[in-house]
C-alpha cells in the first residue's frame, strides 16, 4: 500500500512559537513529522481600533489648535480645518496605501498600526511641531475628552 500525504492545519493559542510545537506534538503523537509551523499575524482588535479613531481625533484637534490646518500640512489649495475623518482619509490611508498595499483599516495586523503611526506621527511633528500619542490607558487617564473633542 502506497503512503498518503495529508495536510493538516491546528490553530493553537500559546505565548511562544516552541510551547505551541510542544502543544502540537503532544496532540500528534501518533503521527510521524510535523513539518512547518506558521504563527498567525493578529488583526487589530476592537480596542485598538477604537484607539485608531481617537487618534485621528486627538490629531485633527491638535492641529487645528496649532493653526496647522490643510493648506500648511498637505496643500495649499485646500482652506480647512481638520476633523477625524479628514485624518484618516488625508494622511492615515495614502501612507497605510503606499506603505502596506491595503486599503482598509480593519485589514491592517497589530503591528502595522504601529508601524503607520510612527511614521505619520514624525511627518507631521517634522512639519508643524504638533506630535499625539497614540491613545493607551495609560496616557489618557485625567486627560479631558470631553473638552477636546471635534
Amino acid at each position: 500500500m502506497k503512503n498518503r500525504e495529508f495536510e493538516i492545519t491546528l490553530t493553537v493559542r500559546t505565548n511562544s512559537k516552541a510551547e505551541a510545537k510542544e502543544k502540537i506534538k503532544k496532540a500528534l503523537d501518533n503521527f510521524e513529522e510535523i513539518t512547518a509551523i506558521k504563527c498567525l499575524e493578529q488583526r487589530r482588535t476592537s480596542t485598538q481600533n477604537r484607539a485608531l479613531h481617537l487618534y485621528f481625533t486627538l490629531l485633527a484637534v491638535a492641529l487645528n489648535d496649532s493653526g496647522a490646518d490643510m493648506r500648511t500640512v498637505i496643500r495649499r489649495d485646500v482652506d480647512m480645518s481638520w476633523s477625524s475623518y479628514n485624518i484618516k482619509e488625508f494622511l492615515w490611508r495614502p501612507l497605510q496605501k503606499a506603505l502596506l498595499g491595503k486599503k482598509s483599516t480593519a485589514t491592517l495586523k497589530t503591528n502595522e498600526i504601529d508601524e503607520i503611526y510612527d511614521i505619520l506621527n514624525k511627518t507631521i511633528g517634522e512639519r508643524t511641531g504638533v506630535t499625539v500619542e497614540f491613545p493607551s490607558i495609560d496616557n489618557l487617564l485625567g486627560y479631558d475628552l470631553e473638552d477636546k473633542l471635534v
